[in-house]
């Protein structure tokens, strides 16, 4: 099918993609938002995860990358809570491979923190993806 044929109604670019990254882990919010913003995302830092749903309220990201490794539990709960207010919004919870986590375990949005930080950004694409199909 040639380039001018495909439909592209539906399309949007992934530079309009808008991500919001909540760690307390000052390195991981740089490297992570270095890496989304160099793939085309927008990328809105938060250092204080206890400001999670006001930044969420005014920031209107797509997709969130919160970091559970202090608390995975207040973490989780804190995910709920924007998909609950938020259902246009995607949580993907990372937390570093300790104290019996296990990526994936109970829930689809939780990712190992220091994984390679390129199969971080497609989770960010993929998860984006998932709320434009549905």
């Amino acid at each position: 099918m040639p380039r001018a044929d495909l439909p592209l109604d539906n399309v949007r670019p992934l530079h309009r993609v808008r991500v919001l990254v909540a760690s307390g882990d000052q390195r991981f919010v740089r490297i992570a938002g270095f890496l989304l913003e160099r793939s085309g995302f927008l990328v809105t830092a938060l250092h204080n995860v206890d400001h999670m749903l006001g930044a969420v309220d005014r920031h209107a990201p797509h997709v969130v990358v919160l970091d559970g490794s202090d608390s995975l539990g207040a973490s989780s709960r804190s995910a709920a809570a924007i998909e609950a207010l938020h259902p246009g919004v995607r949580v993907i919870v990372v937390a570093e491979n300790r104290n019996g986590f296990q990526p994936g375990a109970g829930s689809p949005y939780q990712f190992p923190k220091w994984s390679s930080m390129t199969d971080l950004v497609a989770e960010v694409g993929r998860s984006y993806l998932s709320l434009e199909s549905r």
